[in-house]
């Protein structure tokens, strides 16, 4: 078996390998939503199940998610508190 490697195959290798990790690039602007995160609102194709690209967005998904959580949790806490000040002076 013979294994030819051209010059040009092997030329701007790095900057080949850095495109192609360059999720924008290769798969568009509509891929992200206002706050440069991953997601497919606004993308028209279907990404493959498995695929790093769908595995990524789901995580993104899941960090949304628990942020969204802890935003609510921060405001049950701080009127939580607000109510016990308020029950504490009360009883004063």
């Amino acid at each position: 078996m013979d294994i030819t490697i051209y010059a040009s195959d092997v030329r701007n290798f790095d900057d080949e390998v850095e495109r192609h990790f360059n999720v924008e690039e290769w798969f568009g602007q509509d891929l992200f939503d206002e706050d440069d995160r991953l997601s497919v609102d606004k993308y028209k194709y279907a990404i493959d199940h498995r695929t790093y690209l769908s595995i990524m967005i789901d995580m993104q998904e899941q960090i949304h998610d628990l942020r969204k959580q802890v935003e609510l949790q921060k405001k049950w806490i701080k009127t939580t508190k607000e109510k016990e000040e308020w029950n504490g002076s009360m009883l004063k």
